[in-house]
C-alpha cells in the first residue's frame, strides 16, 4: 500500500524474492571426558541388558540422565561439572562422550578366615 508523505509524491515498497530464512539453533555441544562409569541398563524381553557406553556419543536431554548413564561428580572427573553447568544454566540436548571411567575408590578387609567381611567405598 502507497505511503503519501507529500502531494504528488508516494512511496510504495514491492516485496521481491522470497522471505528470510528465520533463525534457529543449529550449535549441539559435545562435552568429552572421564566419568564415574559408562553404561545403560534397558530391558530386553524381560531381562535386563547392561551397554558399555565407553567411545559412543550419548544424547542426553537433562542432569538426571547423565547421571543415570555416566555417573555423579568423582574426583579427577570435570565432565560432570561441565555438564552440571550446562544444564543449570539453561542449556537443552547435548551429546556426552566419556573416554575412560574413574571408579570410586573401594577396599575390601577379609577375615582371618579369608573371607571378605568389609567392604568399604567412598563417594
Amino acid at each position: 500500500m502507497p505511503e503519501y508523505l507529500s502531494p504528488g509524491v508516494y512511496v510504495e515498497e514491492v516485496d521481491r524474492g522470497p522471505k528470510p530464512i528465520e533463525a534457529v539453533g543449529t550449535a549441539m555441544p559435545v562435552f568429552i571426558g572421564f566419568s564415574e562409569k559408562a553404561e545403560s541398563v534397558e530391558e530386553i524381553d524381560g531381562e535386563y541388558v547392561t551397554n558399555n557406553l565407553l567411545g559412543k556419543a550419548q544424547l542426553v536431554t537433562n542432569w538426571s540422565q547423565y547421571v543415570e548413564r555416566f555417573g555423579n561428580f568423582v574426583d579427577g572427573a570435570y565432565l560432570p561439572h561441565a555438564v552440571y553447568g550446562y544444564f543449570t544454566n539453561g542449556g537443552g540436548r547435548c551429546y556426552v562422550l566419556s573416554v575412560k571411567t574413574i571408579p570410586t575408590a573401594q577396599t575390601t578387609l577379609l577375615g582371618a578366615d579369608g573371607k571378605p567381611h568389609l567392604i568399604i567405598s567412598a563417594k
